[in-house]
């Protein structure tokens, strides 16, 4: 008994670490500035105030898969009953006023088989020095207020249910 929890302890801190140097290689990614060969995302200004987010594709693609692991990871440890299937899903990020870039991910989930009878709760999923995340209307600010950043490469509430259906085999 006292072995499980001991590798139940060692397991939750290699996470937490593991977490952390993927939030550490964003910030580091997103502050590099790409050579002229590469692509760029360059998406659009809302407001006079907010300037423009300029990533490389391959810094997107880490961005995106940085912050559906954590969604996931967070699902899967903290949300009862697990989702089922996500809908809505949106990557997007917002400058705070000292100029730090904030990933957000922002969509719905539902803990039922989709039928019409489906109860919808909004999440939101933030890439700061660490991550929040935000179950129900409490994230919807920092969804209403950030600029989508358009990614083709795959439909995100597709990735999040199959990232999430693996933590749950692996169990």
């Amino acid at each position: 008994m006292k072995i499980t929890t001991l590798l139940k302890s060692r397991i939750s801190i290699v996470h937490s670490a593991l977490i952390t140097a993927m939030v550490t290689l964003i910030i580091c990614l997103s502050a590099c500035k790409p050579n002229g060969s590469q692509s760029q995302v360059n998406t659009p200004t809302e407001t006079k105030d907010s300037a423009a987010l300029q990533i490389s594709t391959d810094s997107l693609d880490a961005v995106v898969n940085s912050i559906i692991a954590i969604s996931t990871s967070d699902f899967h440890k903290n949300q009862q009953p697990i989702p089922v299937a996500f809908r809505e899903v949106q990557l997007k990020y917002y400058f705070k006023p000292n100029k730090e870039l904030l990933y957000i991910l922002c969509g719905e989930f539902s803990t039922q088989a989709e039928n019409d009878k489906a109860e919808w709760t909004h999440f939101t999923t933030i890439i700061n020095s660490d991550y929040e995340q935000w179950i129900g209307p409490n994230g919807l600010t920092y969804c209403e207020h950030s600029t989508a950043i358009d990614y083709t490469k795959a439909e995100l509430a597709t990735l999040l249910k199959q990232r999430l259906d693996e933590l749950n085999i692996k169990q």
